[in-house]
């Protein structure tokens, strides 16, 4: 099982991955963290590159941190 820290990162319109399946694994993981990038389907650092980057840099700034 995975124990260090996991960002779950997906289009919030992607068609090939469930969302609520993507949420229910980042659940699943000790340190996993889910985010949904909103109008981005399956390659979200394309469609949304900078809310992708900000998600990111979220997620490590919060590793830092800890």
């Amino acid at each position: 099982k995975l124990r260090m820290p996991v960002l779950v990162l997906v289009g919030r319109v992607d068609r090939e991955l469930s969302i609520d399946n993507s949420a229910l694994f980042a659940a699943s993981l000790p340190a996993g963290q889910f985010v949904a990038i909103d109008h981005a389907g399956h390659f979200p650092y394309i469609e949304a590159p900078a809310a992708t980057k900000n998600a990111i840099e979220e997620f490590l700034g919060r590793m830092r941190r800890n």
